[in-house]
């Protein structure tokens, strides 16, 4: 059988953070398609996204889809998986991340008017199914949603994550 990279099973609290450097990293909540992961892969990579941490996860980050769909840059970047929420989000508060979630219910902030400004933000998403746990919004310091203009409710997760991890990115003047 393949034998995986000790890479993808890091410890969260084995890692340090240099003090001068901003800090992002995305979170994924019960992720279930492999091919949205593997979009998901590419777009961090190319975004500059620091690090995943996937949570409660649905699929397996070598399958075949996910490696295509990610060009194969899934075995480039740092993933963490950690399946219980409770420790991702002590992890991330004792790290001192803003927690940045998605949805659409009456206390979410439209993406463009948000201000991505703390030095280490953590972009939270969710299944494509159920979206995230509502520990996660209860532990966020924003509900963010992308404005949409037509008559659908919802974007596919990678779609979604491309386009608030570019204005984060655009408002750090990373870009």
């Amino acid at each position: 059988m393949f034998q995986e990279k000790r890479r993808w099973n890091h410890q969260l609290k084995n890692i340090n953070f240099l003090k001068e450097k901003d800090y992002s990293l995305l979170v994924l909540d019960g992720i279930e398609n492999p091919g949205n992961l593997g979009a998901i892969f590419r777009t961090s990579l190319a975004i500059g996204f620091d690090m995943i941490i996937l949570s409660n996860i649905k699929t397996y980050i070598f399958n075949p889809n996910v490696i295509r769909c990610s060009l194969g840059y899934v075995f480039s970047i740092n993933i963490y998986i950690e399946n219980k929420i409770n420790c991702v989000i002590k992890w991330l508060k004792k790290n001192k991340f803003q927690i940045f979630t998605t949805g659409c219910n009456q206390k979410s902030t439209n993406l463009y008017k948000c201000q991505f400004t703390h030095s280490k933000i953590a972009l939270v998403l969710g299944s494509e199914n159920k979206g995230l746990s509502h520990i996660w919004f209860r532990e966020s310091h924003k509900v963010l949603h992308i404005p949409m203009f037509g008559y659908i409710d919802s974007l596919n997760v990678s779609n979604a994550m491309s386009i608030i991890g570019y204005e984060i990115m655009r408002q750090r003047n990373y870009l």
